[in-house]
């Protein structure tokens, strides 16, 4: 059984393979052959993990449809829902991942720009 790092660094390389023009098919296989299931947190975690790599936040967020057709029908919410919104395909659901997703990654772009800010180094201020 692998650790939580462990898992949280295949899943990197998983999501590495679609930025870098790998198949889709390809990435839903080595997802499919090792993993029986993954958090929404793993796969935000993951993608902020490519962000500090330099991954540009623009290209997650033109990406995130795909991540989620990746991991579709493995992915294991916190809150499980029997309403029919909360279920995974239904709009409702798609959107509350992909607004958990935009959330963590403009928290995470704007925090840092904005701490850098504070210590008196504006060079961020083009970025910001």
């Amino acid at each position: 059984m692998k650790t939580n790092s462990q898992r949280q660094e295949r899943i990197v390389e998983i999501l590495s393979l679609l930025h870098q023009g790998g198949s889709f098919e390809e990435a839903k296989r080595l997802f499919n052959e090792e993993f029986d299931g993954v958090d929404v947190t793993e796969i935000t975690a993951a993608e902020k993990a490519l962000i500090q790599t330099g991954l540009d936040p623009s290209e997650i967020q033109r990406l995130c449809n795909i991540h989620a057709a990746v991991f579709k029908g493995s992915i294991n919410e916190i809150h499980h829902s029997n309403e029919e919104y909360g279920q995974p395909g239904h709009p409702v659901h798609t959107l509350r991942l992909e607004n958990q997703v935009l959330q963590s990654l403009l928290t995470d772009e704007i925090d840092s720009l904005l701490a850098k800010i504070k210590t008196g180094d504006w060079t961020p201020k083009k970025r910001l």
